[in-house]
């Protein structure tokens, strides 16, 4: 699990917006984030702000998208198997193989 961010003392409210704002970026343009939450009160790096954006991003793009189609757990499990599939190999190997799927799958 990633270590707890300053990302994490945000409100829920900033929160929700800065992970649709990274999911409209393309989880990039991370200085402008920064600056966002300047104005809003916080001060946030913008290397703590892609620290966060590569630590979630693909459960933040699964979120996004649950509400139509898989869940994140079905997917995972998904990815998993066709990894399994592809090239039986270690545990971390195929962990690792599976989360460049998912991330392939949930990439915007």
């Amino acid at each position: 699990m990633p270590r707890s961010t300053s990302i994490n003392s945000l409100p829920a409210e900033l929160q929700d917006q800065l992970r649709g704002r990274l999911l409209a970026t393309g989880f990039a343009q991370f200085e402008e984030h920064s600056e966002w939450l300047r104005r809003e009160g916080f001060s946030i790096s913008k290397s703590a702000i892609h620290r966060y954006a590569t630590a979630h991003a693909t459960a933040i793009m699964a979120q996004q998208r649950t509400d139509s189609s898989l869940s994140l757990v079905e997917s995972r499990i998904r990815c998993l198997e066709i990894a399994s599939s592809l090239a039986p190999s270690t545990t971390a190997d195929l962990m690792r193989d599976a989360e460049e799927l998912l991330k392939w799958v949930y990439r915007p």
